[in-house]
């Protein structure tokens, strides 16, 4: 069982809390890169409790600097972008893309010298997988982060962006809740089984998922965790699904076949809410059209991929539901898109969930085993281990496994041999 005080610790992110020191010394997905053009408005950011503005000036560089400007707090989201960084609109302060400031105009005498002991933080940044990362911690920048479609060419990767009432770890662990596929999902995958079938003939794996009950199995790896759900099959095989969750942000899902893989990426906005980064990637090629409207239901052709959920509903409104189309045939009431589904069943939990109360069943190895990991993860980091996750050689590393497998074929022999493959 948790514990009160081991809620606490995994769940608080905010000033000294060790989980969010310890996240600091990671790099960090903040925006979508398509959230930034060249020249335009800044876009706010808020991480580990912390406001930023990231943007791209006109000739195409990165920022990302303190929201508030250092002469009276500003907002630097409402500045001109112009002359290769920010103008706030107070006083006319420019700051740099590292937040240094250029001009103080508001100072009289010897302005540049002013200006250059005004003192700032720099974050560097870079931009992979159609997304921009940054690093806030004290210490040097570590090598870039262990997520392979960060070594693809944006083309083979889609990403949305979704704002998520409650703390990253119900995100977390949502991606490692494999039984819910069948569940809560069940609109959309028996949709996507059929309409598979009706276009290509695919019989698609996932199909199997509806209405059964699988086994887990779950292992810490050096890289985080790797969680398998196995439903037992009537001719004698396992139908694997087997998540890789590499800490602290990432959870890589499988989607259909051996190239395309389904991603979340829960990043804490503050105690009490998170981004989700929800995307998928192709090893080969770029990303089509028609995969994307694979998530995206028929009545919204062209979504707003940077509130991608877009839970506009109260809690009293019951977060949207409809429940007449739940009487037309549709399992949960959400229609909008299927991360809405896991968006509202995390929100309802509470902005965090008080896991003194939790009354976990046998599908819940894998979400056992990772509160575990994250535990000993945080007191290694607070008797001054910090954990490094190893880096992918290809991009076909720690891919998640959707697979059928023969009577005595361990789930963990064929998710060896796919990675060699890929």
């Amino acid at each position: 069982m948790t514990t009160a005080q081991e809620n606490v610790l995994m769940t608080h992110v905010e000033g000294d809390a060790p989980m969010g020191q310890w996240m600091r010394e990671h790099w960090i997905p903040c925006v979508r890169s398509a959230q930034l053009v060249a020249g335009g408005k800044p876009e706010r950011v808020r991480l580990l409790g912390e406001d930023f503005v990231a943007f791209r000036t006109h000739e195409g560089k990165l920022g990302f600097i303190d929201e508030g400007c250092p002469h009276r707090g500003a907002s630097m989201a409402m500045a001109r972008n112009e002359r290769e960084g920010l103008i706030c609109i107070f006083h006319g302060w420019r700051m740099s893309t590292n937040g240094a400031v250029l001009d103080a105009p508001s100072q009289l005498k010897d302005a540049a010298a002013y200006a250059a002991r005004v003192p700032h933080h720099e974050y560097p940044v870079f931009e992979g997988g159609g997304l921009v990362w940054v690093w806030l911690g004290k210490s040097k920048p570590a090598e870039r982060p262990n997520t392979p479609f960060c070594m693809l060419p944006d083309s083979n990767v889609w990403v949305t962006r979704t704002i998520t009432p409650c703390n990253w770890l119900q995100g977390v662990e949502g991606t490692l809740d494999s039984i819910h596929v069948g569940t809560l999902h069940k609109y959309w995958i028996t949709n996507a089984v059929a309409n598979a079938a009706k276009k290509t003939g695919e019989k698609r794996n996932i199909g199997l998922a509806l209405d059964s009950t699988p086994g887990y199995e779950a292992e810490i790896t050096d890289y985080g965790l790797s969680a398998a759900a196995l439903r037992t099959l009537q001719d004698g095989r396992t139908y694997a699904r087997v998540t890789e969750y590499l800490a602290p942000f990432v959870s890589l899902v499988p989607a259909t076949g051996d190239e395309i893989a389904d991603f979340f990426i829960s990043v804490p906005m503050d105690n009490h809410n998170h981004m989700l980064f929800f995307g998928f990637y192709h090893l080969k090629r770029p990303v089509t059209q028609e995969e994307c409207m694979d998530y995206i239901a028929n009545e919204e052709q062209n979504p707003n991929l940077n509130n991608y959920a877009n839970l506009g509903a109260t809690p009293d409104e019951h977060w949207g539901q409809d429940r007449d189309a739940m009487e037309r045939g549709h399992f949960s009431g959400f229609t909008r898109n299927i991360i809405a589904e896991d968006v509202v069943v995390q929100a309802s939990m509470g902005r965090i969930r008080d896991r003194t109360k939790d009354f976990l069943s046998s599908s819940d190895v894998a979400v056992a085993t990772v509160r575990r990991m994250l535990l000993d993860i945080l007191r290694d980091f607070q008797a001054g281990k910090v954990n490094r996750p190893p880096l992918p050689s290809k991009p076909g590393d720690y891919f998640p496994l959707d697979s059928l497998l023969d009577a005595g074929v361990d789930w963990r022999t064929r998710v060896a041999r796919h990675r060699a493959a890929a």
